[in-house]
């Protein structure tokens, strides 16, 4: 009698040409599954950090800073959920689009570590003041980068309007009702460089943000930029663009590190998902020469 015509393998005999290594591939497939399902979740309190000193922190009102972190978050999203369907899926072409992404996303981290280094490392340290447990910063120190960045008149109208706008230097009466108070308390970089003239003024303290210029004052040009108007006081400092950039640029350090710890999951997941693509591509050359065994068999009797 004729079979059907497909070769059917009796009980007990198995194809030689079958997918064995199912198994195989879904221990490869849950690790990159897990992991990417915790990059998502991490990727959310990023984006908020970013959005939150964006609206809220004062190195927000430098947008060059926060959007480095939106955008590096929204990648890891996308990333991430490419990952978790095409592992979900099983799906070569998704895994593959996934590589590409992560490949973009790593050299994406890995020029952010080095660019973030190399601009911070001279970041301009301060310098102590004398009877004061507090630094004043001077421009000149800092990275030349942000420099240039600080020096168009429109970016730092725009940087002030928003200090200003903030009150960054609204509570500094009620921190700070005497001198000897002020100058022994830590200043914050704000607080230090943009609410207050500097110390080699000279000034005459009558409150935190309102000070007398005696007729000898320092020759300093921040001497003369100073103003007791509370819509001015040192927001035109160079020490007001020095402390700034010492707070953006040690925002920027502390996001480099957590850049790169981040950068070492991603080559992790990267290896991973590369594993999990030649497995998929793997599993679906040996069922396509399974089905093309079985059609290929010859008839039994």
């Amino acid at each position: 009698m004729r079979s059907s015509g497909r070769y059917e393998p009796s009980v007990g005999h198995r194809n030689p040409y079958a997918p064995t290594h199912q198994h195989s591939m879904r221990s490869s497939i849950l690790p990159l599954a897990l992991v990417n399902a915790a990059i998502l979740l991490l990727s959310i309190p990023v984006l908020v950090t970013g959005i939150w000193l964006a609206v809220r922190h004062p190195s927000g009102c430098v947008s060059f800073f926060q959007w480095p972190l939106i955008v590096l978050a929204a990648v890891m999203m996308v990333v991430s959920l490419v990952g978790l369907v095409g592992a979900a899926k099983r799906r070569a072409l998704l895994l593959w689009v996934y590589l590409c992404f992560m490949t973009v996303l790593i050299l994406l981290l890995l020029a952010f570590i080095i660019f973030a280094f190399v601009v911070t490392r001279r970041g301009g340290s301060g310098h102590g003041v004398w009877a004061g447990n507090f630094k004043e910063y001077e421009l000149h120190e800092c990275s030349p980068w942000f420099r240039h960045r600080l020096s168009h008149a429109h970016t730092w109208r725009r940087i002030r309007a928003c200090l200003v706008n903030d009150h960054v230097c609204s509570d500094m009466n009620d921190k700070y009702p005497t001198q000897s108070t002020m100058f022994q308390s830590k200043l914050s970089y704000i607080e230090s460089g943009c609410c207050k003239p500097p110390t080699e003024c000279c000034f005459s303290f009558v409150n935190a943000t309102n000070w007398v210029n005696p007729t000898a004052a320092g020759a300093a040009a921040d001497c003369g930029r100073w103003s007791n108007d509370p819509q001015q006081l040192c927001f035109d400092c160079d020490s007001c663009k020095a402390a700034l950039i010492r707070r953006v640029g040690e925002d920027w350090r502390k996001a480099a590190k957590v850049a790169l710890a981040a950068l070492a999951v991603m080559v992790v997941v990267y290896v991973l998902a590369w594993f999990a693509f030649l497995q998929a591509l793997a599993h679906k050359s040996l069922y396509t020469t399974a089905q093309s065994f079985n059609m290929q068999r010859p008839q039994r009797l």
